[in-house]
């Protein structure tokens, strides 16, 4: 939609000159392209679709008596550096459904055994096809398995619902002395094809009006192999907070469980805000310590970012240039 609505000269119907195009023209072009005649059923779709684009600043409309007809031009692409390898960047046109399945597809469980020996585990995010980000306390408190499974979601570039699964090698992690973040290191086990990663997967700095969507893989009881992905909606709470040893968190509403830890936790442009880490709790005035008031906390792409900085992984972070990194 965005190429047909391009410039002249860049657009696939252009002849060079600057013709208004309309969403009936567009439905029009796709049936002679494809010989479908049937998309002219679809001009709901299309016309929500081309609304969202519009309230995204990707579509600029012009006044027009009836919405099919509506003239319609590219506002501009909107694609940074940092989510320019993928599609990310059409969140806000696209909604919800593009990043939980983006998200699900990139998010993997790191599972282990913990210190007592019970089966333990967290939540990864492929950062490319080598490094799994995650919390220092996922990697600490356990032993890793030496092998891993990726996400059972599919990427929204496919035409399945359930992923086929590839196994991936545990080579060696990495954990910050002070932050709670540490890197993964995988590699394909032999005869597996490359590990499949999701493009524009890119960070930036919390704020108050961001909505939250977090990735992990909380136990869920009697579900059976391989552990459910979950995903909650929320928002963020408080961008920023320090707590008495001097780290920054900031504070979301989604609900998060032990299993969540290392999870992206990603606002509604597509790009992730940080990674879910130990939740705060005030014990009550009981001697029930099943009542308490969990406050949900992330560590924010600053803190992330410095992180991966001391740990070796300078360039790992796709980090937006406008938003802040100090």
């Amino acid at each position: 939609m965005l190429l047909f609505f391009g410039p002249p000269g860049e657009a696939p119907h252009a002849d060079g000159e600057a013709e208004a195009r309309s969403l009936a023209d567009f439905i029009g072009y796709l049936q002679e392209k494809w010989g479908d005649e049937d998309l002219g059923i679809r001009f709901p779709q299309f016309i929500a679709l081309a609304d969202s684009m519009e309230r995204a600043g990707l579509l600029r409309g012009a006044p027009g008596s009836h919405p099919p007809f509506r003239n319609f031009s590219v506002l501009g692409l909107g694609v940074t550096a940092a989510q320019s390898n993928g599609i990310l960047w059409l969140a806000r046109a696209l909604g919800p459904e593009l990043i939980i399945r983006s998200y699900g597809a990139a998010t993997i469980a790191i599972t282990g055994i913990s210190a007592d020996g019970e089966a333990s585990i967290g939540t990864g995010l492929l950062l490319d096809a080598r490094h799994l980000l995650t919390n220092k306390h996922v990697v600490e408190e356990m032993t890793l398995d030496r092998e891993l499974k990726t996400s059972a979601t599919a990427a929204p570039d496919t035409d399945v619902e359930v992923a086929e699964q590839q196994s991936v090698r545990v080579v060696n992690f990495r954990s910050h002395e002070s932050i709670d973040v540490a890197v993964v290191e995988i590699e394909p086990i032999s005869g597996e094809a490359t590990i499949k990663t999701v493009g524009g997967v890119a960070f930036r700095g919390p704020g108050w009006e961001d909505d939250t969507w977090t990735f992990g893989y909380p136990r869920v009881p009697m579900a059976i192999d391989p552990p459910p992905l979950v995903v909650h909606k929320g928002s963020v709470v408080n961008p920023c907070v320090r707590d008495m040893l001097g780290c920054k968190y900031f504070l979301f509403s989604a609900t998060s469980r032990p299993g969540n830890s290392g999870g992206p936790i990603v606002a509604q442009d597509g790009r992730v805000l940080g990674i879910v880490t130990r939740t705060l709790e005030i014990k009550g005035d009981t001697v029930d310590d099943r009542l308490h008031t969990p406050f949900y906390a992330g560590v924010p792409t600053n803190q992330i970012a410095k992180a991966l900085v001391d740990l070796g992984y300078p360039d790992l972070l796709k980090v937006e240039k406008w938003g802040p990194v100090d």
